[in-house]
């Protein structure tokens, strides 16, 4: 190629990328992002915020995720705006199934989304799972989790579900967590410890446990235990910051090591068919949480729960149905003692805690055989 050639094509190639990027006009602009203050929303109707990080104009819509047009149970405070803001997000209450909404951004130069969810009525959480208990209190969240650590939306579009949970933005925990146990769902592989943020919920109301633990000497303490979870996303999503709390070492590698151990022992037991888990923690003052802290990290400081507590629900291989609780003072001086030392029925184990366990084994079987089922103090044959 001559000389005038290569300068004819370079001039050619700088003036098609002047003209493209030109023609685009946008290029000053920043890539908006949007984050809800929660995803999921309870069927009861109420408000959420959405906080938009944007350097420019736009436009804002909720969207049917199906059909694309309006969500008319959505409502944003404002459609349209300019830089970064809050922007309240109003939903109507919901009297049917589960539904979603497409919350769109839209920009002179981009055009991104998030996913609002709302459960369906009569529920914290519309599924019917048996290990889900029922608490009666406000501003808690519901997150479920599928095997890749994302959100559990269906069987038919998430496969199995792993677990759930119950959030609280201002302890900086869940109240509980519960999940299905038996030998199939436990699967195989090594356990590595992959800290990270719950992908569900955003990171503003999550302690930061990526680096390290909580400060003040609590260690980070799992709900669902990794062990419970060996394939590799699953495992992966026990290390989210909603399935920590900050638990004290000794009794953590002690006492409650050992009835999780225990726990999985039953699950895996030929006898079982599936062990319904639900992983608790007291943080209430009301049931006799101190108001202990733990360190500030990332600008939080969690709540440090004064009891630890364990509701089982089992079906055994041949569908009959048993029930026991465990609810543990959070002290280092029990971490060598026996759990089966605080086995409590669960009836005693609701008292102890205002939680409802089981409300979906009550509507499959009746009111008679949840009494009897959760008065029941004996482990044997398990």
């Amino acid at each position: 190629m001559s000389l005038r050639s290569l300068a004819a094509w370079l001039f050619a190639a700088a003036f098609a990328m002047l003209a493209f990027s030109c023609g685009k006009g946008e290029d000053d602009e920043a890539i908006p992002v949007l984050t809800l203050e929660s995803s999921t929303v309870p069927s009861t109707a109420g408000s959420v915020k959405l906080r938009i990080a944007a350097t420019a104009s736009w436009t804002l819509t909720a969207e049917d995720p199906e059909t694309g047009s309006a969500a008319s149970w959505v409502e944003p405070g404002q459609n349209k705006g300019e830089g970064s803001q809050d922007v309240l997000l109003s939903y109507s209450a919901n009297e049917g199934g589960p539904r979603s909404a497409l919350i769109r951004l839209k920009t002179p130069a981009y055009d991104i989304s998030e996913t609002l969810y709302q459960s369906g009525a009569g529920s914290s959480s519309a599924p019917g799972w048996m290990e889900l208990p029922a608490m009666n209190r406000e501003g808690l969240v519901f997150l479920p989790h599928d095997m890749s650590g994302q959100r559990y939306v269906s069987r038919t579009k998430s496969g199995v579900r792993n677990w759930s949970c119950y959030y609280d933005k201002d302890a900086f925990v869940s109240h509980w967590v519960a999940y299905p146990q038996n030998e199939g769902l436990i699967g195989s592989g090594s356990l590595e410890y992959v800290w990270g943020y719950d992908p569900l919920i955003s990171t503003d109301y999550q302690v930061n446990i990526t680096q390290g633990s909580y400060g003040g000497g609590w260690t980070r303490g799992h709900q669902l235990p990794r062990a419970d979870r060996r394939e590799y996303d699953a495992m992966v999503s026990t290390c989210y910051a909603t399935n920590q709390t900050p638990q004290n070492y000794e009794f953590n590698s002690g006492i409650w090591g050992d009835l999780e151990d225990r726990v999985r022992t039953w699950a895996k037991s030929r006898y079982c068919d599936t062990l319904y888990v639900v992983t608790g923690c007291n943080v209430l003052s009301e049931y006799g949480w101190t108001g202990t802290l733990s360190g500030n990290n990332g600008g939080h400081r969690a709540r440090v729960p004064s009891h630890y507590y364990k509701a089982l629900l089992r079906r055994g291989k041949n569908d009959t149905w048993s029930a026991v609780g465990f609810y543990l003072p959070h002290d280092e001086d029990i971490a060598g003692g026996n759990f089966l030392n605080y086995l409590v029925s669960i009836d005693e184990l609701e008292r102890k805690t205002g939680v409802t366990f089981f409300v979906n084994y009550t509507n499959t079987y009746g009111e008679a055989a949840a009494k009897t089922l959760k008065s029941n103090t004996s482990v044997s044959g398990w």
